[in-house]
C-alpha cells in the first residue's frame, strides 16, 4: 500500500474544509453536523473521520483558514508610521477599516456572524474553540484591537490625549461600533438592499465613527 503523503492528507483536508465553507453559506453553524460534510464533499463517514474526529475540529481549520487570509497589524503599523498626528491615524485606520470590509466577500461575513450565535446559543462550546486556536489563527480584529490599546495607552502616558473614558472603553466602543457596521452592512448586502433602500454606506459609517473617536479620544 503506498504512503500517503503530508501533501495528500492537505489536499483532502482542503477539500473538507472547502466543503464546510460552501455548506455555512446555506446553513448556521450551529445547525451544520458531519452529514453535512459528507453530502458536500461525496466523501463516507469514514473518510472524513481519517482526518476530524468531530464537527468543532472542523469548523476549528475553517476559523484558522479564514483568519489566517487577514493581517491587519501591519498595515496599521504602517499607518502610524506615515501618520503626522494621531487624529491622522484614527482617521486611516477607520478607512482601512471600510476598505477591508467592502473587499471581504459575504460568505467570510456570514460565518462571522453565525459564530456569534454560536457565541450565544452555546457559549462553552465557542470558548473551548477559541482556546483551541493558535495565536496566529485568532481573529485578526482582536490582535488589531490590542495595538491600538498599546498605542493609545503610550500616547496617555505621554499626556499626548487626554480621553474622558478609559482606553478599554475606547475599545468596547470601537469593536461595538465596527461589528454592528458590518451587520448591518452584510444584512443589507443578503437582502439585496432592501433594509436601507440600498442608502447604507458603510464607507460613511467608518468616516462617522472616526470623527466620534476623535472626539472622545480628544476629549
Amino acid at each position: 500500500m503506498p504512503k500517503v503523503t503530508e501533501e495528500y492528507i492537505a489536499k483532502k483536508k482542503k477539500e473538507i474544509i472547502d466543503a464546510a465553507y460552501q455548506v455555512c453559506l446555506e446553513k448556521p453553524i450551529t445547525d451544520i453536523v458531519l452529514q453535512d460534510i459528507t453530502d458536500k464533499t461525496g466523501f463516507s463517514h469514514g473518510v472524513i473521520y481519517k482526518y476530524y474526529k468531530d464537527i468543532d475540529e472542523v469548523i476549528h481549520d475553517l476559523v484558522a483558514s479564514i483568519n489566517s487570509n487577514f493581517s491587519y497589524v501591519d498595515k496599521w503599523e504602517k499607518i502610524c508610521k506615515e501618520s503626522k498626528d494621531w487624529q491622522t491615524v484614527v482617521r486611516k485606520t477607520c478607512q482601512m477599516g471600510s476598505g477591508l470590509l467592502l473587499k471581504m466577500d459575504i460568505g467570510t461575513l456570514k460565518i462571522s456572524a453565525y459564530a456569534d450565535v454560536l457565541a450565544m446559543s452555546d457559549p462553552d462550546r465557542i470558548v473551548s474553540l477559541e482556546a483551541s486556536l493558535k495565536d496566529e489563527e485568532k481573529s485578526p480584529f482582536i490582535a488589531l484591537l490590542r495595538s491600538i490599546k498599546e498605542y493609545l495607552d503610550e500616547l496617555i502616558g505621554n499626556g499626548v490625549i487626554h480621553p474622558s473614558v478609559t482606553s478599554d472603553e475606547i475599545l468596547q466602543y470601537l469593536y461595538a461600533s465596527v461589528r454592528g457596521i458590518q451587520q448591518v452592512y452584510l444584512i443589507n448586502e443578503c437582502t439585496g438592499g432592501r433594509v436601507f433602500n440600498k442608502s447604507y454606506d458603510a464607507g460613511k459609517m467608518f468616516d462617522m465613527l472616526s470623527d466620534s473617536l476623535i472626539g472622545i479620544i480628544g476629549g
